[in-house]
């Protein structure tokens, strides 16, 4: 071969090993493993849903009906137009949300504080805008740019002066704050909804928290110390495949848990995957308990608990109501429980339209 021939056999080689090394490192950065940076480490629990996972899911397409049918119900507006006012459709731009719980402090009977770290390609500018026009706070801190929720009362107030219209962002901010309002509250009610603080960082980052201090150490942790996840649950989402959504509670965060009904103090963690492959969902609740007697006590609760439900579905006395008994019973029927000594496995495999069908 004459050198001619040869040197362009070697440019056309290195160029194909650099097209398929640039084709690996896109795919690679479109995965969304578990990540903690964002998240303390002081959290006891992490939950992470790999939304790039979940945007193909036949349960995405479900939740968004929902959402849509509850948004345009409260106030006319549309996932679109919130999507157009904000510049940000989640099937596209976010590629996970993973929250972190921090345990309480000692004597605190509240719920775990989250902290969220949303990973994806987001415009700044436009998230600003739409802040400004749903009457939030904006200031800075640091590099970051924070959006301070506003009140429920402000809100209301707002949308009242405000044209009713799809086009109007606060309709569709009142939609999504009224679907998770108390039964018998109304826009004039004045009592505040749970502030939240988000913080913007750079385009690929946003920090969601109740309050600055936590939003100061999500910071942090996006550079320095984070949260570990413990190796069993290491263990356990790559025994999982590729699950879009996967889970770690430590005892810290359910040992009060049940209401007395399970023996929850003896439990050690509870790990948590759903994935959907192959057009069925498949989910894993793997419970470590201090006793194999403990463990097969929680067995027995929940099975018996499940008994009662089928009974009750039974009863259907309705065409709607035996419909949704016979859904209620498929996914009954896909449940099962194994016990290996002081650990406690429910998994469930079901096609993916018996699900959706159910949240519907």
């Amino acid at each position: 071969m004459k050198p001619a021939a040869t040197a362009t056999t070697t440019r056309c080689l290195l160029a194909a090993a650099l097209s398929l090394l640039t084709t690996v490192l896109c795919l690679h950065t479109r995965a969304t493993p578990l990540d903690t940076r964002g998240i303390p480490a002081t959290a006891t629990g992490v939950i992470h849903l790999d939304y790039d996972l979940f945007a193909k899911s036949s349960l995405n397409a479900a939740a968004k009906q929902l959402s849509e049918k509850n948004i345009t119900a409260q106030n006319g507006a549309s996932l679109a137009d919130i999507q157009k006012q904000t510049g940000l459709n989640p099937d596209t731009d976010i590629h996970s949300i993973t929250i972190g719980l921090i345990k309480p402090p000692a004597g605190d009977s509240t719920e775990p504080q989250p902290t969220i770290v949303i990973r994806g390609a987001f415009t700044p500018d436009k998230l600003i805008e739409f802040a400004k026009q749903t009457k939030c706070t904006i200031t800075t801190r640091g590099p970051m740019t924070i959006i301070a929720s506003p009140d429920k009362a402000t809100l209301a107030a707002a949308a009242r002066n405000s044209p009713s219209s799809p086009a109007n962002p606060m309709a569709g901010m009142m939609g999504m704050i009224n679907m998770g309002a108390t039964p018998g509250m109304d826009d004039s009610d004045s009592t505040p909804s749970q502030p939240y603080y988000a913080a913007l960082v750079g385009n690929n980052t946003i920090l969601v928290a109740p309050n600055l201090d936590a939003i100061d150490k999500s910071s942090a942790a996006l550079t320095g110390a984070a949260y570990t996840p413990p190796a069993a649950f290491t263990t356990f989402t790559r025994q999982q495949g590729t699950p879009m959504l996967t889970a770690y509670i430590d005892k810290d965060l359910v040992a009060n848990a049940g209401g007395g009904m399970m023996p929850t103090g003896d439990i050690k963690n509870i790990q948590i995957s759903l994935a959907e492959t192959s057009s069925r969902l498949r989910a894993h609740i793997l419970s470590e308990y201090a006793t194999p007697d403990a463990a097969a006590k929680t067995k027995s609760m929940i099975q018996g608990l499940l008994g009662f439900l089928q009974m009750g579905a039974a009863g259907a006395d309705t065409p709607e109501a035996a419909a949704r008994a016979e859904k209620i019973q498929r996914l009954l029927s896909a449940l099962k429980f194994t016990q290996t000594g002081p650990t406690l496995d429910i998994s469930l495999d079901l096609p993916a339209e018996d699900a959706t069908a159910l949240m519907k």
